[in-house]
């Protein structure tokens, strides 16, 4: 069995845990595109992640909300993901 308990408030400030009893295990969830923790993935997100790119808006590396931003799963936040999340968010692409 397992035990889900969220932490923060976001989609990408949450946290599953998981337990057999014996082990248990915290996994960070991080909804991809939600840079802002809003638990949508909308234009809000996008002027995040311009910022991102601009270096003027920080994000720590393996944080949820770098993994949020990390559009295309290649291990950086950059120009690609900003294209990716405009793409994402006008219904042009879909992820699975």
């Amino acid at each position: 069995g397992f035990t889900r308990t969220r932490k923060g408030s976001g989609t990408t400030t949450s946290t599953l845990t998981v337990s057999d009893g014996t082990t248990t295990k915290e996994y960070l969830v991080a909804m991809r595109g939600d840079v802002d923790a809003s638990n949508i993935v909308n234009t809000t997100d996008y002027s995040v992640m311009t910022q991102i790119c601009a270096t003027t808006y920080a994000v720590e590396d393996n944080s949820a909300k770098f993994y949020a931003g990390d559009m295309n799963q290649d291990g950086a936040v950059d120009g690609f993901d900003a294209i990716a999340h405009e793409l994402y968010t006008n219904g042009t692409i879909t992820f699975e």
